[in-house]
């Protein structure tokens, strides 16, 4: 008897950083605005969450709501602290197989979910236990945000690396545009479209001091429809094929 073919993957897109502050939470609201613009009830959540909550309150908008607070980030923690540290001052354990459970079942709500992460992929949640770990486990395509600036080029390779070696294939790489940029600006997306392959590389301009602000947003969607759609396309999420999603080519 020829054994069943494992249960496909929640429809899930994983959104992690080269570091933190590297623009996450802005390009993961720009994707969920985009998607539910588009007729795909796309859901975020950032499972962890150390220090302020304006993230938290932004991804509660773009969705509408629809998933709480505390649903969106169920490990909280008041100092900005590697969730394995801040976890173990409040005697919090974090297991990798909670987490990828609250994340299966916020997926199972909508037609998507976002998962927005914490710093980068070499965070350690638990002891042992590594932010890459839980992309592996959640086996799902990834988005890596990187800073437009100079050592973006080493930072994003190293990472990108990390991912393909526990198997994840289906990979992106964004470069958020910074208000000044350095003189690397104008090379790192060259560079990195031929040394990143066969992820695709894509630049996103300095959009604004706010860039969390609803007004900001939506006119920040709009000026990156295009590429918010051409990210999508390259990692494949598998509801915009299903639900006709026009998708712009790649110039």
């Amino acid at each position: 008897m020829t054994p069943p073919s494992p249960a496909p993957p929640a429809r899930i897109l994983f959104v992690t950083g080269t570091d933190t502050a590297a623009g996450k939470t802005v390009l993961t609201t720009l994707l969920v605005r985009y998607l539910r613009a588009s007729g795909v009830r796309a859901l975020a959540v950032k499972p962890f969450c150390s220090g302020g909550t304006d993230d938290l309150r932004a991804l509660a908008r773009v969705q509408d709501h629809e998933l709480s607070i505390a649903q969106i980030a169920p490990w909280r923690f008041a100092r900005p602290l590697a969730p394995m540290v801040a976890g173990g001052r409040g005697r919090r354990a974090i297991r990798l197989e909670t987490v990828v459970a609250h994340v299966r079942t916020m997926a199972s709500r909508g037609d998507c979910l976002l998962v927005e992460g914490c710093g980068g992929v070499r965070v350690p949640l638990a002891a042992g236990v590594f932010v890459v770990d839980l992309i592996a486990a959640l086996r799902c395509p990834t988005v890596v945000v990187a800073r437009n600036q100079l050592g973006v080029i080493n930072h994003s390779l190293l990472t990108l690396e990390a991912l393909k070696r526990r198997g994840v294939r289906r990979l992106a790489l964004v470069l958020m545009g910074k208000e000044e940029g350095d003189s690397s600006c104008a090379t790192n997306s060259g560079v990195l479209k031929r040394l990143a392959r066969p992820a695709g590389v894509f630049c996103v301009g300095f959009l604004g001091r706010n860039p969390l602000s609803v007004s900001t947003m939506e006119t920040n969607c709009r000026k990156c429809k295009k590429t918010l759609a051409q990210i999508l396309d390259s990692v494949k999420l598998l509801p915009l094929r299903q639900r006709g999603l026009r998708v712009e080519k790649r110039s």
